[in-house]
């Protein structure tokens, strides 16, 4: 929307006032598709290292699109739809209210818990800062996933600080740990090669229980602060 139509453009300065708003924002990028005979993924086009501060992009839809190191902090992605999307090392302090993650990746990142869905979607080591477990902050209205060595945490802030605590057993009601691949030595195989041997969404993963993670990979289990 243009910033006559906002009502923040200065007429003076021809400038506008307030943060930048789209309205309905189609982004698809287009999946390359592997050689014949290639075992590899395929790689989505998209955005890397941008800066989206206190814009607005409301009912955006974004489609096979990769998010790489992208920052949302403050302004909005109210109503946005994901799918199929890959988003890893992102950023996202902002309105999500209506949003919906499906058939995603969404690792690695900082996510701000307030009013989204997700679905089918693996949350590897993503941190939903403020997350209490409740259906109003995020809806899984189908099963997340994510990698028992590499579990979901949320925040909470304190006086000075702010701590993070893996998901418990009520934040994982609706998300299922995934035992990794092994390799024959008994290692477990590099995140790079597990999706294809256990389906893109975990749907042919060893499920494995929250006290058999922390027995497996105590470490992933440990509580940090910042």
């Amino acid at each position: 929307m243009s910033c006559k139509a906002l009502g923040n453009f200065d007429a003076s300065s021809q400038t506008c006032n307030g943060p930048l708003q789209f309205v309905d924002l189609f982004i698809k990028g287009r999946a390359e598709e592997p050689a014949f005979g290639d075992t590899e993924p395929r790689k989505l086009i998209g955005m890397s290292n941008v800066d989206f501060k206190d814009v607005k992009l409301t009912d955006a839809k974004f489609t096979r699109t990769s998010l790489q190191g992208v920052g949302f902090d403050e302004g909005s992605l109210e109503g946005a739809f994901f799918i199929e999307c890959s988003i890893d090392s992102t950023y996202l302090n902002t309105s999500l209210k209506g949003v919906t993650f499906s058939l995603c990746e969404l690792v690695n990142s900082s996510v701000y818990a307030n009013g989204f869905s997700i679905a089918w979607t693996d949350i590897s080591n993503t941190v939903f800062d403020g997350f209490d477990g409740a259906d109003d902050q995020i809806n899984f209205y189908g099963l997340g996933f994510a990698w028992a060595d590499r579990p979901p945490f949320y925040s909470t802030v304190g006086a000075t600080r702010v701590n993070y605590y893996p998901f418990d057993s009520e934040r994982l009601k609706r998300v299922r740990l995934c035992d990794p691949p092994r390799k024959q030595d008994g290692d477990v195989i590099e995140i790079s090669k597990r999706r294809r041997l256990v389906g893109m969404y975990g749907e042919s993963c060893n499920v494995i229980s929250l006290e058999d993670a922390r027995k497996e990979f105590p470490k992933s289990y440990e509580p940090f602060v910042k």
